[in-house]
């Protein structure tokens, strides 16, 4: 598969807009959890360890994105770059 098929779009705009739509609801999630003063990881981290993973399983891999699996990544994310809050 060329690598350009992975782009999406030239200049990334629709990458970038899902990205920060994606970035937004995170931080929602996590001012909540902060609001109960629950410790939180950084959004980076959120990111990094929990957002990514899944949406390349959606996308390439779907099999075996159960619960346990996501329960493992929500673990990862939750320690991941320390916590904060």
């Amino acid at each position: 598969m060329p690598v350009y098929a992975l782009l999406g779009d030239p200049d990334g705009t629709n990458a970038g807009q899902c990205s920060a739509y994606a970035a937004e609801q995170i931080n929602i999630i996590l001012a909540r959890a902060t609001e109960r003063q629950e410790s939180t990881p950084p959004l980076e981290a959120v990111m990094d360890q929990l957002v990514a993973p899944i949406m390349y399983r959606i996308l390439f891999r779907p099999d075996g994105l159960g619960e346990a699996h996501l329960r493992t990544l929500i673990d990862r994310a939750a320690t991941a770059g320390g916590q904060e809050g």
